[in-house]
């Protein structure tokens, strides 16, 4: 962010192929269906810029408002959260015209989309209301992109914000949302181990778009500070996590996971691994 460049590795080496400097501060990334395109917000920018990955060009520029910040593909057009406005926009790819804005809670910030392409799953950084209302937690906006029309807001628990990246399974059932949570409604019991905060992933079920739970990824002596970015296996068994303040990448089984929440205790217990190396940095 504060070099104001986008790297392209080739993942199978881990080899930087080349990095594209932009006019502000990128935040939200995505790249089109077939791969020929890379569409990264420009913060600061004022602009969503579309990258040509094979020579590193920045074909067009798409205006969606001050201060875009999360970016997602769907067909033909995009979806951009606009931080500072409130506002979600769909934009024609081609033309470059907005086809639409959804006004949704503030501080809008990283988006997905269901893979039936319905919805934009939208997280917002800071809960929106008054503090000292008995549950203050940032929400989860389902915003009909055909419609541009708020379908659901689904609250976090109590103490929820710091909302990052939002990871919408390929089988179209589960949503996963990256954050961090205050226990602002109980006591501060174990101090000592950092656990004002907690940090965490909440699940939402995607077909009834309803809060389903909560996991930690703390241990009791390892914090698992700020996750960030959050990617889903193509066969929706992987749920990978970067954890921004440790340096970390966490590989957690969704499949243990599930079976777990869902009741059967019989499974394995081991469902988070931790790596730590120069590639996680």
């Amino acid at each position: 962010a504060t070099k104001g460049t986008v790297a392209i590795i080739t993942a199978s080496t881990g080899t930087l192929t080349r990095t594209v400097s932009l006019n502000g501060t990128p935040k939200g990334v995505a790249w089109a269906d077939d791969s020929s395109r890379l569409y990264v917000a420009e913060y600061d920018g004022k602009n969503v810029a579309e990258i040509d990955p094979t020579n590193g060009s920045i074909t067009q520029r798409y205006q969606t408002g001050r201060k875009p910040a999360g970016v997602a593909v769907t067909g033909s057009n995009l979806v951009v959260t606009n931080f500072g406005l409130g506002t979600v926009s769909v934009v024609n790819r081609t033309t470059g015209s907005i086809l639409g804005t959804a006004t949704v809670d503030n501080y809008p910030n990283f988006v997905d989309i269901t893979p039936d392409n319905t919805y934009a799953v939208v997280g917002h950084l800071t809960p929106t209301g008054k503090s000292f209302d008995p549950v203050h937690a940032s929400r989860i906006s389902f915003v009909n992109i055909g419609t541009r029309n708020v379908d659901a807001n689904v609250e976090l628990p109590n103490g929820s914000t710091g909302v990052y990246d939002i990871a919408c399974s390929p089988d179209g059932n589960w949503v996963y949302v990256a954050h961090t949570m205050a226990k602002t409604n109980i006591g501060a019991l174990v101090i000592d181990s950092g656990w004002i905060s907690v940090n965490a992933i909440s699940v939402i079920n995607a077909n009834t778009m309803a809060y389903y739970t909560t996991f930690l990824l703390d241990t009791l002596y390892e914090g698992a500070s700020n996750p960030w970015g959050l990617a889903v296996s193509s066969n929706s068994s992987t749920l990978w996590v970067s954890i921004s303040g440790t340096h970390q990448v966490y590989k957690v089984d969704l499949t243990n996971l599930h079976s777990l929440m869902a009741g059967n205790v019989t499974g394995s217990l081991n469902l988070i691994t931790r790596r730590k190396d120069s590639l996680a940095k």
